[in-house]
């Protein structure tokens, strides 16, 4: 009688294991740095020398985009994600052309920064995620003009460099 518990728990064992690797191997991501309270707008800038000094740097990412897609699917994506994560600020960096299967998903790889720090003064530039870039394909115009365009469409993905700011 003693072996039907054991094969139970084995069993049980087994199914927990499988259900703990699945989330392994999940496309995915949790983002575990620096975040504040939602906000309700987010301003955007192109230049560097246009965000504000009363600003705090707190996320360093690269958006690659899904396609086909818009500059306001662009810009809608972009803003919902600095939004949720407490940014009221944005900068947006150069945009290249990402080289092999198109993305069917929007989604955001971050870099850090391990802390937020005051803008200009601990802004390092456009240093984050350059391995991801160098593999990426040309540079692609994209900047205000195309921002917010629902006739600026793109049949390929895209990587964008971006920092969330927040701004007092």
């Amino acid at each position: 009688m003693t072996p039907q518990p054991t094969k139970f728990l084995s069993g049980l064992f087994f199914f927990l294991l499988l259900l703990s690797l699945t989330g392994c191997f999940s496309n995915t991501t949790s983002y575990t740095g620096i975040h504040f309270p939602p906000t309700q707008s987010v301003e955007v800038s192109f230049q560097e020398n246009a965000v504000p000094k009363s600003c705090q740097g707190f996320a360093h990412l690269i958006a690659s985009t899904a396609a086909p897609i818009s500059g306001r699917e662009i810009q809608a994506a972009i803003i919902k994600e600095a939004r949720e994560k407490g940014a009221n600020h944005v900068l947006i960096g150069m945009a290249r052309e990402k080289v092999g299967n198109k993305e069917d998903v929007f989604h955001f790889d971050y870099f850090g920064p391990e802390y937020p720090y005051p803008y200009p003064q601990g802004w390092m530039g456009w240093k984050f995620g350059i391995q991801q870039l160098e593999k990426a394909g040309p540079l692609i115009g994209f900047g205000l003009n195309n921002w917010d365009d629902q006739e600026s469409h793109y049949d390929f993905s895209l990587m964008i460099q971006v920092a969330f700011l927040r701004c007092q």
